[in-house]
């Protein structure tokens, strides 16, 4: 199949050809979220309304703006969630509908990578790291954060980008009948759903505990995560901007140790020559050797 990658900027790595059917359209990772959380049991079609609230505390943009795409375990209460903007999926709609294209799929470019149970898979590109590390679950990382948080190499799988033709998924679809139909083999009776309604109002609130406990989980284990890479940060507001700030300011803070005054001297110096005198007259440096 022929790949075709939307990066970060909105714009196509090879222009759009209206033979577009063997196409996959790969997503930059860094445009999609992914998230895992557990419900109580309940039919998909409140689940669906019930994940953009419960993922809300999770997300930096109003829920109103943001496109879900979830996916239930099989014979699991938990859900797999993509979270895109609304924005994005209607930019790229309209480009490949000006085309007249019609993709094979429309993927993140991290489910290019295979799925292997229990391990990481992953690809390694110009300092970023994309990874897989389940159905619905994945991502693209600088390498040196990524290093830091899969440091057990017997858990990552390299492996290359490429589109798998048994895989049927995409995130354009018809919304409902997309997804039930997608849903199928593992969705909970419809029987079952009915028997919900019937649950009285105390298992109610200890199930909204249980998932309010659950989502305070995620949060903190993402801020000590967080607190792990960047000890000197006190005050938490917003953990994904922070990250990235503090990722800029590391890059520049390389940048200028490497072209400082005594990095370019000790690149001109013997390690057995010792100074004497150090003179500064009139903007000129004078280093003497010890002799």
């Amino acid at each position: 199949m022929n790949i075709i990658h939307y990066s970060r900027s909105g714009e196509f790595s090879t222009p759009l050809s209206r033979e577009g059917k063997n196409t996959v359209i790969a997503i930059d990772s860094s445009l999609i979220s992914t998230h895992q959380i557990t419900l109580p049991k309940m039919s998909s079609a409140k689940a669906y309304k019930a994940i953009p609230f419960a993922l809300e505390s999770q997300l930096l943009d109003d829920i109103n703006l943001l496109k879900f795409f979830p996916i239930q375990q099989e014979k699991s209460p938990t859900w797999e969630v993509l979270v895109i903007s609304k924005k994005i999926i209607s930019e790229l709609s309209q480009q490949l509908d000006g085309y007249h294209i019609e993709a094979a799929s429309i993927v993140p470019n991290f489910m290019l990578l295979p799925h292997v149970s229990n391990k990481v898979a992953y690809y390694e590109e110009d300092g970023i790291v994309i990874y897989r590390n389940n159905y619905l679950q994945g991502g693209s990382l600088p390498v040196d954060v990524f290093n830091t948080l899969y440091q057990d190499k017997d858990q990552l799988v390299s492996s290359n980008l490429d589109a798998n033709p048994t895989v049927k998924f995409s995130l354009f679809g018809s919304d409902n009948n997309h997804w039930k139909k997608h849903l199928a083999p593992w969705k909970i009776p419809a029987v079952l759903a009915t028997a919900l309604f019937l649950f009285s109002f105390a298992q109610t609130v200890v199930i909204n505990n249980t998932l309010d406990t659950q989502l305070a989980q995620l949060s903190a284990n993402n801020e000590k995560t967080f607190r792990t890479l960047f000890p000197e940060v006190k005050r938490l507001v917003n953990l994904r901007v922070q990250a990235e700030q503090k990722l800029t300011k590391a890059k520049a803070l390389k940048a200028n140790y490497s072209n400082d005054l005594l990095s370019k001297l000790s690149t001109q110096s013997s390690t057995t020559i010792q100074a004497s005198k150090v003179t500064l007259k009139q903007g000129k440096l004078t280093i003497e050797a010890l002799k």
